[in-house]
């Protein structure tokens, strides 16, 4: 249909249910072939004629016409719709005429004593199309818009009568359930977790991946790794976890910088322990099962790592018993590298990785227990994700009386019902369109404002809606309708500007809600994971770290004067090396030159030994070796001495030797010019 013909429509429109005093002209139809303007002239012209008195008249050719068209076997389209516009337009003026006539008939009263209906309201300036400062397609004013005011549908089940519900006394025995003597080291609460047995099985399988690789590789150079692999050992394998741990508490970009010689950036502990070449060697065959024992037929997307997690869940459970309170929500491995069940996560400090769903204690922040999401399964997304998670991973912990706070990710009025009916209540943000909420309480059909909280229960189960800086839904099955106290103010001007309080449910929900977020602050301390292509090596070494964290958070329950993490990370380092050998090249090496010259340094006789009662050492100060390869003679000056610094660790004379060692950067050109010796160093 064309403009010309809609703004007939509409001019019709307005005549007909608009203007009480106006009826219907048959000529102002749209099925007529005149414009708009035409209908407007003769509705005029009728006007000025009287109207009433050509009613009946035009009504009747009307009729005629109408009769006319029925009987046309085929009509067209456009004259159908035209046709229907009409019957509707001229029944509805027949009605008001009819009713008209009837009124003043039944009438009794003068022309003084009527009294005439009151106008409509004056039509609004419109846009468009006849839409009042609506979006969309003409649904009609105010849907969708908040009602305040109103009283609104309730939804079946739930009341506005608050009662108290069924408190579940808490019958769990919380505290450290594993053997720790008194007088334990941070070693002791970290081999709870990564014990003899576990560090094991890295050997095992270190040595078993090696030994493939090593096979399949053919034409492999004098210097590569696959020709200069010897199998580690369990002491190797604890120097190595050593290490590793060390790097989160000083970073470098490189991890090949831990053994660098220079002075700007040396940091002797790494090549004390293990050379760089045996290190790298180490991490890159670092295995933890053999890949040939993948069963190809029901693939494990967990297989490079399921040994490690499994064995950490079950430590978890085994070694510690949570309080009360218990929180759910999600933890994540940072991983940007491509993977199908990679998440991205904004609300997280770290937006990329795997997603661990966990379950920690509020206070402490221990995991109970975890879960790795591994994205959906081969028969599609699980319906009730969220709410099969939570039931999963406090399984354990049912019957008693422990009370779950999670996010609106998991909350549903079914889970709150499910765990209710086990002698477990919950707290927890809800989305409002969750199955069950309450219709009326949901933000679009009921405006709260700042401060003011309305509720509905059903039952134990309360579903609160609060507004502070934004609109808030909680469920709880353990809390009424009631505000939190506030502590007094000083003087009256803090008590006029304090805001009210907030319900206690809000309270206990920030309180107890942060336990996977406290856990995640300690994991984020002194992380040593670093840039690797292998994803499951990542995880792996967050396992590691988890367990680390772990042990330190019960390190903290169990020592009356705890230490911080970074002591702890300190102490449980020296322990993993303490039973390791230094290196002979470390002990024989040049000190640095900071603090060969400004440190503390004592001369002493060199310690005798089983084949010397006397024995000497080479004066590193005026004895120079040979630069020319091959020659016969190793030093062009050779000189042994019976004295050394205890410090440093090298053989030097006395007199001046000893003074000129620890007094001058450049001692060998000194002691050339002393001893005016031409030849070159």
């Amino acid at each position: 249909m064309s403009n010309q013909r809609r703004y007939s429509l509409r001019q019709v429109l307005d005549e007909i249910f608009l203007d009480d005093d106006s009826d219907y002209d048959p000529e102002c139809d749209v099925s007529s072939s005149q414009s708009s303007e035409t209908c407007g002239d003769l509705r005029a012209q009728d006007v000025c004629a009287g109207f009433d008195a050509n009613v009946d008249n035009n009504r009747d050719n009307d009729r005629s016409q109408t009769e006319t068209q029925a009987a046309d076997p085929q009509p067209s389209t456009s004259t159908g719709r035209r046709r229907n516009f009409t019957q509707a337009f001229r029944t509805t003026s027949t009605l008001r005429q009819n009713q008209r006539n009837v009124t003043e008939s039944d009438s009794d009263s003068t022309d003084d004593d009527f009294e005439p209906p009151p106008p409509p309201p004056p039509r609004p300036a419109t846009r468009g199309r006849g839409r009042q400062n609506n979006r969309g397609r003409g649904r009609g004013a105010g849907r969708g818009a908040a009602t305040v005011g109103v009283a609104l549908a309730e939804t079946p089940g739930w009341s506005e009568t608050d009662t108290e519900p069924d408190i579940v006394d808490f019958s769990g025995n919380s505290g450290i359930k594993a053997q720790i003597p008194d007088d334990a080291t941070p070693l002791d609460y970290f081999s709870l977790f990564v014990d003899e047995e576990q560090l094991q099985i890295f050997v095992n399988q270190t040595n078993i991946y090696a030994a493939q690789c090593i096979a399949a590789k053919e034409n492999a150079g004098p210097h590569s790794i696959f020709t200069k692999w010897k199998p580690v050992t369990m002491l190797e394998m604890r120097v190595f976890q050593a290490l590793t741990i060390n790097m989160g508490l000083l970073w470098k970009p490189e991890i090949r910088d831990y053994w660098s010689t220079d002075p700007l950036c040396k940091t002797p502990f790494w090549g004390s322990y293990m050379a760089r070449d045996r290190y790298l060697a180490i991490l890159a065959f670092f295995h933890l099962v053999n890949n040939e024992e993948r069963d190809a037929r029901n693939p494990d997307k967990l297989f490079k790592v399921r040994q490690l997690y499994d064995h950490l869940s079950d430590t978890f459970k085994t070694a510690y018993y949570p309080r009360r309170e218990l929180s759910v929500d999600e933890s994540m491995c940072p991983w940007q590298g491509r993977l199908n069940f990679r998440m991205f996560i904004p609300s997280k400090p770290t937006r990329y990785g795997v997603k661990i769903y966990c379950c920690c204690e509020a206070e402490t922040g221990f995991v109970c227990r975890m879960q790795i999401y591994t994205g959906a399964g081969t028969n599609g997304p699980e319906k009730n994700h969220g709410e099969n998670v939570v039931k999963r991973l406090v399984a354990d912990f049912l019957h008693k009386g422990h009370v779950i706070y999670m996010d609106s990710f998991f909350s549903s009025v079914a889970l709150y019902d499910y765990l209710r009916d086990n002698d477990t209540m919950a707290v927890g943000t809800v989305i409002a369109g969750r199955v069950g909420v309450p219709r009326c309480l949901h933000p679009k059909e009921l405006k709260v404002k700042k401060g003011e909280f309305r509720f509905r229960r059903k039952g134990n189960l309360l579903c609160l809606r609060y507004h502070d800086r934004k609109n808030l839904l909680l469920l709880s099955t353990m809390h009424t309708a009631s505000r939190g106290v506030v502590a007094p103010a000083n003087n009256q001007e803090q008590q006029e500007a304090a805001a009210p309080p907030k319900p206690v449910a809000i309270n206990d929900y920030n309180q107890h809600m942060n336990g996977v977020d406290n856990f995640d602050q300690n994991l984020g301390y002194y992380s040593f994971h670093r840039k690797t292509i292998k994803w499951w090596k990542r995880m792996a070494m967050h396992l590691i770290h988890l367990a680390k964290v772990q042990a330190y958070i019960l390190y903290q329950q169990n020592e009356q004067r705890p230490k911080t993490q970074v002591e702890f990370t300190k102490q449980l380092i020296r322990e993993l090396v303490s039973d390791a050998p230094l290196k002979k090249s470390v002990l024989r090496q040049l000190p640095v030159d900071v603090e060969r010259l400004t440190a503390r340094h004592f001369i002493v006789h060199v310690p005798a030994s089983e084949k010397k009662t006397y024995p000497s050492r080479l004066c590193v100060v005026c004895s120079f070796r040979n630069p020319a390869p091959g020659s016969e003679n190793r030093y062009l000056r050779k000189k042994e001495s019976r004295f050394q610094c205890e410090q440093c660790d090298l053989g030097m004379c006395l007199e001046p030797c000893f003074k000129i060692f620890h007094t001058r950067k450049d001692y060998k050109a000194h002691v050339m010019q002393v001893l005016n010796l031409n030849f070159q160093q």
